[in-house]
């Protein structure tokens, strides 16, 4: 009975050794310069304060990462993870939850920092040249607000600033063309929501170029276009959200 577990264990591990030096792992990164649009606007019924923000729409350099691994085991979904960071200066004015403006337009930021964790499956590979991913994007998002020189309720005169931490499920969709082109391919990545009179999409639409450097090693240049819109009812919050943030890419990548 111990040779036959012995021997079970050591074909398990022969196995799954053989899974993991054939898994396709991609790191990549860039810069990604956006421009912010759109606005938020606070209401309340029951206290009558009425504030928004606007977007002053100037244009922002951000960097993205991201690492892709796939893998060969049935069933076992593939990963992967990304990171953008999209901020906003605007103004704000009015009366909000805990703070006011005294009825003028102050200074105010917002940032978004965006952790995409992707599993998905190849639904289709190499048909004609084509992939085609699907999966689940759990979006987890952390937002910052900063409004300058305000009346903060219970405090005074200051600079106010909150957070907030939520994750979004979203739908995951990825098509991809190979070799196209002489060494050149181009996808489209697909992330959208919906619910309760809420939406948001995140787009991507980029073209790269392989370079083979070291045995199966090869490098990608790439660049593109994103697109993203938060456009969120939170009737917790008393808030209302419409934003948007697009503009073009580069970057590059290497595969292993």
């Amino acid at each position: 009975m111990k040779k036959t577990l012995l021997k079970t264990t050591i074909l398990a591990s022969v196995v799954a050794v053989s899974h993991l030096s054939a898994l396709d792992i991609e790191v990549g990164g860039g810069i990604f310069g956006q421009t912010p649009t759109g606005s938020i606007a606070y209401s309340d019924t029951t206290t009558g304060f009425n504030g928004s923000y606007i977007s002053k729409e100037n244009k922002d350099t951000s960097i993205y990462v991201y690492t892709n691994v796939k893998n060969n085991i049935d069933y076992l979904p593939n990963l992967k993870l990304q990171y953008v960071d999209t901020k906003d200066s605007g103004s704000a004015k009015g009366d909000f939850k805990d703070f006011n403006t005294g009825g003028i337009s102050v200074e105010a930021t917002t940032e978004m920092k965006q952790y995409d964790v992707i599993p998905y499956y190849t639904i289709v590979k190499d048909f004609y040249k084509t992939e085609v991913d699907l999966g689940i994007d759990i979006k987890i998002v952390d937002a910052s607000y900063e409004a300058n020189g305000v009346n903060i309720i219970g405090v005074g005169n200051g600079n106010y600033s909150d957070s907030q931490l939520v994750a979004l499920p979203m739908a995951y969709v990825k098509i991809r063309g190979n070799n196209l082109l002489q060494n050149i391919s181009a996808e489209v990545e697909a992330k959208y929501v919906t619910y309760s009179g809420s939406s948001v999409y995140d787009v991507t639409i980029k073209a790269d170029y392989g370079i083979k450097i070291y045995n199966s090693m090869k490098m990608f240049v790439e660049a593109g276009y994103r697109m993203q819109n938060f456009n969120i009812e939170d009737d917790g919050e008393n808030t209302t959200m419409d934003m948007s943030y697009g503009g073009y890419f580069a970057g590059v990548s290497l595969h292993f």
